[in-house]
């Protein structure tokens, strides 16, 4: 099973990129931290408050960010905080600050790029080993990607949601033949 981004796969995990092994998010733990108790507040499942931005809080964060409107990117940051706090949405910070400049997002390293990539294709294995069709394992957020998550979901007795969130990858976690073990720190 995949015991995390710092870890070697086991048997049957899904392989991971060498620059994802351990990714640095340029958050401070308390920043995550606070991050996963205000997605906690707000209806997300981060796992714990640990301050650490493993694979469920990543989930939690492209959970939030795709019901949002934003670009789904698993990463957090001070920006990331400040957007929840503030209630920004993604249409929001593209509209700008009313004088005329737009909210920019954070720089996103390379690190936490491969990350997020790793993330979605742990769910796109996993959900083909269970006998969804969610496409290639390549990474990227699709369609198809998105059906198999809604079809996954509803056979779950989950709300439909279709987006990568917390509580899909604890729920595959419990599959079996899943291939994810999301106890392990990222």
């Amino acid at each position: 099973a995949l015991r995390g981004l710092g870890t070697a796969p086991a048997s049957g995990a899904v392989p991971r990129p060498r620059s994802a092994m351990r990714p640095r998010s340029g958050a401070p733990r308390k920043v995550v931290r606070a991050i996963q108790r205000e997605l906690i507040a707000r209806g997300y499942q981060p796992g714990g408050v640990d301050g650490i931005a493993g694979m469920m809080t990543r989930a939690a964060i492209m959970a939030y960010e795709h019901d949002e409107g934003m670009p789904a990117t698993g990463i957090p940051s001070q920006d990331l905080l400040q957007r929840i706090l503030l209630g920004l949405s993604g249409r929001e910070m593209a509209q700008g600050d009313g004088r005329g400049r737009s909210r920019g997002a954070a720089k996103i390293s390379e690190a936490d790029r491969a990350a997020a990539r790793h993330l979605v294709m742990t769910v796109q294995k996993a959900l083909a080993r269970l006998g969804y069709r969610p496409g290639p394992a390549d990474g990227a957020i699709n369609a198809r990607t998105a059906k198999a998550i809604a079809s996954f979901e509803r056979d779950q007795g989950m709300v439909a949601t279709g987006r990568i969130s917390g509580r899909l990858l604890a729920r595959l976690a419990r599959m079996r033949g899943a291939g994810i073990d999301i106890a392990a720190r990222w």
